[in-house]
């Protein structure tokens, strides 16, 4: 279990990072495994020839040593590319086989000399002493001579081929990914009802075969949401027929308590027709762009409720963002008529963290019961008992400035204001 969770906590989450580890790792473990391979077996028996080669050449410079042919033994060291040096007698001295080169070499060495000798390191050279009666010999031999260059050549044939093919897997992988990438991101976009062009499929074809199914729901989402906005807009439009007529009938009939309790109920059937099209209507059709929000808030503010309403604004202007201008005035203007109707201050904060955009509105109003926070975004809820009595809505102000937010990939929750009333916070995701 620890190591599970060691290892997901480590491993790439990206679908590129992990499909390049897949890719990679078998690469380096049989690059590994073949290195571990020819180092313990091929180049111990090329370390091994190289050792028994050169015990043969110093025994047989002893040998002519021995036989009193200094000159010929001096000639034959400099052809063997072993520096000789002849020394007074010395006392014995032990040898140093540290590492595998030497332990190898010390082997043969004691396979072909029968005299005392010491191996030991010197800088970039092997010295070994041959110890006799009256002279010392000392042999000094290049490391450099017992390597051979195919362990040079492997190394740098492994390294070269293992970059090249996590180049390649790289290219490769990215021109895959791609597609995949560019589906999210439709998807995405459409989730917060922009407009684009349809999706061109590419890569593979399981990813192609993804794109043109998500071409295909796309169609078949927007064809349904235009048939039920049409329906549903038509209804609407139909209603404010007889609304008039019942609105002119009541105008030519005498006033009394009656006629006029049937006038507001005419007005508040008005206001929800009108608001119900707002709300089936959407604002699919209009591109996002990016905007400057704070010149916006204030615009819709002063316009529209200033100064009726006592606005109190803490905006960073620097924040631009991609949006429907014209949604996201519905939205402000929904929001502060709901103030304006229930309060009399409202205080509005933008600010610009480093995951999200915050926008707040903080009134002093009756507010809401904690318990019916979730309600008031359903279509038709009315909360008007439990907030200011007379004042009446059509319970749709709150549910289309959700799906607004929502458009625009944002959330938006209630809590309660520091001023006494409602707190409604809209984030949005800093991505645009």
């Amino acid at each position: 279990m620890f190591v599970t969770q060691f290892l997901k906590k480590r491993l790439p989450k990206t679908l590129y990072g992990r499909t390049l580890l897949i890719i990679v790792m078998p690469i380096v473990l049989i690059q590994t495994i073949s290195a571990y391979v020819f180092f313990n077996r091929h180049l111990e028996s090329v370390i091994w020839q190289t050792s028994n080669l050169k015990a043969r050449e110093i025994s047989t410079v002893v040998a002519l040593f021995q036989d009193l042919q200094q000159s010929i033994a001096e000639r034959e060291a400099a052809r063997f590319e072993l520096k000789l040096e002849i020394l007074p007698p010395q006392k014995e001295m032990p040898s140093h086989t540290s590492g595998i080169t030497r332990q190898i070499f010390n082997v043969a060495l004691k396979g072909h000399l029968e005299e005392a000798y010491s191996l030991t390191k010197a800088g970039e050279y092997f010295v070994v002493h041959v110890f006799m009666k009256d002279n010392t010999l000392k042999f000094s031999l290049l490391k450099k001579r017992f390597a051979n260059r195919t362990s040079d050549v492997f190394i740098m044939w492994s390294l070269g081929t293992s970059i090249l093919f996590t180049l390649i897997a790289w290219v490769f992988m990215r021109n895959q990914i791609r597609p995949i990438k560019q589906l999210a991101k439709a998807a995405d976009q459409f989730g917060k009802n922009n407009t684009f062009d349809p999706l061109k499929p590419g890569g593979a074809l399981e990813v192609r075969k993804a794109g043109e199914a998500f071409n295909n729901m796309q169609e078949r989402i927007n064809r349904h949401i235009q048939q039920r906005t049409e329906m549903l807009t038509g209804v609407s439009h139909d209603l404010r027929t007889p609304l008039t007529r019942m609105r002119l009938h009541l105008e030519l009939m005498p006033g009394d308590t009656n006629i006029l309790a049937l006038k507001h109920d005419l007005s508040e059937m008005d206001i929800m027709v009108t608001h119900f099209l707002e709300y089936v209507q959407g604002e699919r059709l209009e591109k996002a762009e990016r905007v400057a929000l704070a010149p916006v808030v204030r615009e819709v503010a002063r316009r529209y409720f200033m100064p009726t309403l006592q606005c109190d604004f803490h905006l960073d202007d620097r924040i631009v963002y991609s949006l429907r201008p014209q949604a996201f005035r519905r939205l402000l203007a929904n929001l502060l008529s709901n103030c304006q109707r229930y309060a009399h201050t409202v205080l509005i904060r933008l600010i610009q963290n480093q995951e999200d955009i915050v926008l707040t509105f903080e009134d002093d109003g009756p507010g809401i019961p904690e318990e019916h926070r979730k309600d008031v975004f359903k279509p038709f809820f009315r909360l008007d008992a439990s907030r200011t009595p007379g004042k009446g809505g059509s319970g749709l102000g709150l549910p289309i400035v959700k799906d607004l937010v929502a458009s625009m990939g944002g959330t938006i929750t209630l809590a309660s204001s520091s001023i006494g009333g409602l707190g409604v916070i809209i984030r949005l995701p800093n991505n645009c």
